[in-house]
């Protein structure tokens, strides 16, 4: 199963019941404040959705948010190879408006792509109709959370984020880790999302993954095969539709995935000047060091060692987080292992299991000159890690101006 896109809200449902956080099912104006008890209009056909089906059915709930008011177009559609675009349209429902969304689907239905429109110029679904997509697997479990924030232009991301990201890891068949962000800005442009993997082939020392975009910043989320290792996320508004350059706001994260469930990198901040040069996209720009490992052989069964590092009256975008191994031979009773360069909020690194004690310790280098007196320091509270068969976690580290 490939990976799952909700525009302006995604997330990968497997049919098993379970709430969403709640900034992640609010996407737009209103969102959640709905108060009205939509009823469906059997004369909104073509055809009712499922209406040729007897059996058990699961419940589809959630909400549709959208700036406009006005009823709302509902076409479900399911993959057919033999229907024109790869989809097949198997009914309509009719909305009063935005608000409360609940559908009943027959047990095992599997994939099927809800769209919703509002038909503002009465012409039929068009481009400049807001519009919302959102994919869903049925099985045999109700299905809770589904959010589909309408904007103005949808109706072309859903088309991009089906081309581009889309098939990202069309190819995986095993389990998922769900990744989620609040991206914030000044601008209330659409968001684009770039994933990229160390590659020491490419000539960038990174491999290009795919594409998501988004219709505006805020709360976002995705799904990336389990185990996938280090990843780059490059976060970027193209605000003159020339490509991602020096005037364009944009923010890089760096994170390790392991064997979690879900990473939550909380809120980042977009900024213009995130890219060296106009006209550089994202496949050109340098390989980010944080990407490298910080054991150079990991063994059969690596551990996933991870936390939160927290800045205290200071600004930086990344720190180095320096690894040593416990070693009475050493300077200090330690060898350096490795470095990582890590943002504020959660980080994650693999080691081999049963390698030891392991030393953190974090570094501000003000100037980019190398480590000197001035420049602030911190270690992990619980030196040294003792690193067994099992991932550790809650290994937050500080770093405070005056260390």
């Amino acid at each position: 199963m490939g990976l799952l896109l909700l525009l302006a809200c995604p997330e990968r449902v497997t049919g098993e019941a379970r709430p969403l956080d709640t900034r992640f099912t609010a996407g737009g104006p209103g969102g959640g404040t709905a108060q009205t008890v939509f009823v469906h209009d059997p004369s909104a056909g073509p055809d009712t959705p499922f209406a040729a089906k007897d059996g058990e059915r699961v419940l589809i709930s959630g909400e549709m948010t959208s700036e406009a008011s006005g009823s709302v177009d509902m076409d479900i559609m399911a993959p057919d190879a033999s229907a024109p675009g790869g989809m097949a349209h198997l009914g309509k429902l009719l909305f009063d408006g935005p608000g409360p969304l609940t559908i009943e689907a027959p047990t095992g239905a599997g994939s099927i792509t809800l769209q919703a429109f509002q038909d503002v110029d009465g012409d039929g679904p068009s481009d400049p109709d807001p519009f919302a997509a959102a994919s869903v697997v049925v099985q045999d479990q109700d299905i809770v959370g589904v959010a589909l924030d309408m904007v103005v232009g949808g109706r072309a991301l859903a088309q991009l984020a089906s081309a581009s990201g889309g098939s990202m890891f069309g190819d995986h068949q095993g389990e998922w880790t769900g990744v989620q962000l609040v991206a914030e800005s000044s601008s209330s442009s659409p968001l684009v999302v770039d994933l990229r993997t160390p590659d020491p082939n490419a000539p960038s020392g990174d491999a290009y993954l795919g594409k998501l975009q988004f219709p505006r910043p805020g709360p976002i989320a995705f799904e990336v095969p389990r185990g996938l290792g280090p990843i780059t996320l490059q976060i970027f508004q193209d605000e003159d539709s020339d490509g991602p350059d020096a005037t364009d706001p944009f923010v890089e994260a760096r994170l390790h995935v392991g064997r979690e469930d879900t990473l939550d990198l909380g809120s980042l901040t977009l900024r213009p000047g995130g890219f060296a040069m106009p006209g550089t996209a994202p496949a050109a720009a340098p390989a980010p060091s944080a990407a490298a490992p910080v054991f150079a052989e990991l063994g059969p069964s690596p551990v996933t060692l991870s936390g939160t590092l927290v800045l205290r009256g200071l600004e930086a975008d990344q720190v180095d987080l320096d690894v040593f191994a416990v070693d009475p031979a050493g300077q200090g009773g330690k060898r350096y292992i490795g470095k990582l360069k890590v943002a504020p909020g959660p980080w994650s690194f693999q080691a081999p299991a049963q390698v030891g004690g392991l030393h953190l310790e974090v570094l501000f280098d003000r100037t980019g000159d190398g480590p000197t007196g001035d420049d602030p320091r911190g270690v992990y509270a619980g030196n040294p890690v003792l690193v067994g068969g099992e991932d550790l976690d809650s290994l937050d580290l500080f770093l405070s101006s005056g260390s």
